[in-house]
């Protein structure tokens, strides 16, 4: 395994020294090319649950924060299928390049599209810092369910042993999207567009940043504290046109190596208009937990 790439994924995150962790960080790794040899070439095919790029699908298996945040709920695509090929082209550059039927569709049903992905992913020397940036489900752009054209950015940084972050940033968008109050109607379960005045159809786009940082207290807590801003410029992808913020902060406690428990606290506000409980409120506050056994 590359030592830069592996490196700096085993170092996001604490625990270290549980050996379970350390297998999930390894299989996320490994996920990226990390076990390829420089020149090396994987092969993928089927149905993939990740959205290329970005965070909170990447290391969410591992525990980071108990309930989604907002710039994953309104992401493009979770589910790609079609073909992903890594090549590693050094200890420090990673390459992937892909054709998928689209976002969350059937390659035979109508919504299906070819869609291209594109990503490169560098490490430093230092593995202090990783760079991953990716074009994800790239074709006209023409509307059809879920056909968002993603373009992603993430940044992880380790400033001790025990301090790290994780950044990203994305922007979406969709053409010909149906206007809302407008005679198209819009593909079931998805939501049309704010289009401005007289327009039946217009692009919808969204922009988002969310950030991680996590605090290790020791081999068995850690803190993590996310915060993240969405603009639905349109409002397609939520069904009202505001700008959201969410802020959680999370304990993680593990019993051993097998029992994980994760309380957490959240605020969610809606800034421009009232967008939750169907419109009747424009901030939500939460407190959840979740009890975890891995096996």
């Amino acid at each position: 395994m590359s030592r830069a790439i592996a490196s700096a994924l085993e170092n996001w995150g604490g625990n270290r020294a549980l050996s379970r962790r350390r297998t999930r960080r390894a299989d996320w790794a490994r996920s990226r090319g990390g076990t390829l040899s420089a020149g090396g070439l994987t092969n993928l095919a089927g149905a993939s649950i990740i959205g290329f790029g970005q965070i909170t699908t990447s290391i969410a298996n591992d525990g980071r924060i108990e309930a989604q945040g907002g710039t994953l709920t309104l992401a493009g695509g979770l589910t790609d299928t079609g073909v992903l090929a890594t090549m590693k082209l050094t200890d420090q550059w990673l390459v992937q390049a892909g054709v998928t039927a689209g976002h969350d569709v059937a390659p035979w049903s109508s919504d299906a599209k070819a869609s291209g992905d594109l990503c490169l992913n560098y490490t430093t020397a230092s593995v202090n810092d990783n760079f991953y940036v990716c074009a994800n489900g790239i074709n006209s752009a023409k509307y059809a369910y879920n056909n968002e054209q993603q373009y992603d950015a993430t940044w992880y940084h380790r400033f001790t042993k025990t301090v790290h972050i994780a950044t990203e940033g994305y922007f979406m968008y969709q053409r010909d999207v149906p206007a809302v109050g407008g005679a198209i109607k819009p593909e079931a379960n998805t939501y049309a567009a704010a289009c401005s005045a007289g327009e039946t159809r217009c692009t919808a786009p969204a922009y988002a940043v969310v950030n991680y940082v996590q605090k290790e207290l020791s081999v068995h807590d850690f803190l993590s504290f996310r915060s993240d801003l969405l603009n639905d410029k349109r409002g397609q992808r939520t069904g009202y046109q505001t700008k959201y913020s969410e802020n959680t902060l999370m304990w993680s406690h593990w019993f051993g190596t097998t029992v994980q428990l994760r309380p957490e606290i959240r605020f969610d506000r809606a800034w421009d208009r009232r967008a939750y409980d169907n419109g009747r409120a424009q901030s939500q506050f939460t407190a959840a937990s979740d009890l975890i056994f891995h096996f």
